[in-house]
């Protein structure tokens, strides 16, 4: 398998996207991601020194002008098998709205789609990083059936895989992502109607040991317009 510099990676299609398009990037042996909506906001570092976190990009201002950007910290998660660490996963739900926005992608960069969770699952997406022995014989042999491999970077001391599966949604996470959707607003002014809304996702992080994103597709159930 070829080596990436760059891998993006979205649920759906180009013309209905179910999730956000995301971008995988490094620089030496630390290794980077954000969401295509966000890029200019902010990402995700994980650092070969074990420092990971959830920045707002130093470009953005910030109203109390603090010199530490990070949103979340967290420490690099403990190998699961020697030479193997789960560095971060995120989990695409079904689509809960019934009146999705115009979710496309426009532009022609390449991009890896994954099929939209069949019902009663989920997608899974997973960033692992390994010695640089691994093979992709050996990641699929150790993995959920049905994985697949999407890609991976050459770090300057390990290799970053990225590999998506569907799983189970459990009722437990459904009830998580509906409380999630049902409380985000997006508010508008009177007699807006959110016909030019895209690319609208809620990004929540649980956090934990091993802390993970849950990318979930908003709708017109979402818009909060005053009358007039």
């Amino acid at each position: 398998m070829a080596n990436d510099d760059v891998i993006r990676f979205a649920v759906g299609t180009r013309d209905d996207l179910h999730s956000s398009v995301w971008r995988l990037w490094s620089n030496k042996n630390d290794l980077y991601l954000a969401a295509r909506s966000h890029a200019m906001i902010s990402k995700f570092s994980f650092h070969e020194s074990g420092r990971y976190r959830f920045a707002i990009n130093n470009k953005i201002e910030r109203e109390d002008d603090a010199t530490d950007r990070a949103l979340y910290k967290w420490k690099r998660p403990s190998e699961f098998i020697p030479g193997w660490t789960m560095c971060f996963g995120i989990l695409v739900p079904p689509r809960v709205t019934e009146k999705p926005f115009n979710n496309t992608l426009k532009e022609d960069k390449k991009v890896t789609f994954v099929s939209v969770p069949t019902k009663g699952k989920k997608v899974i997406f997973n960033i692992m990083l390994s010695h640089k022995a691994a093979t992709p014989e050996y990641v699929l042999r150790n993995s959920k059936d049905a994985t697949k491999i999407l890609g991976q970077i050459e770090l300057t001391r390990e290799i970053a895989w990225l590999v998506s599966f569907e799983d189970e949604f459990a009722v437990a996470e459904e009830a998580v992502v509906k409380d999630y959707f049902d409380k985000l607003k997006i508010h508008l002014k009177p007699g807006s109607t959110g016909s030019g809304m895209n690319n609208t996702f809620l990004h929540a992080i649980e956090r934990g040991v091993s802390p993970f994103l849950i990318d979930i597709e908003l709708g017109k159930e979402n818009l909060n317009i005053p009358e007039n």
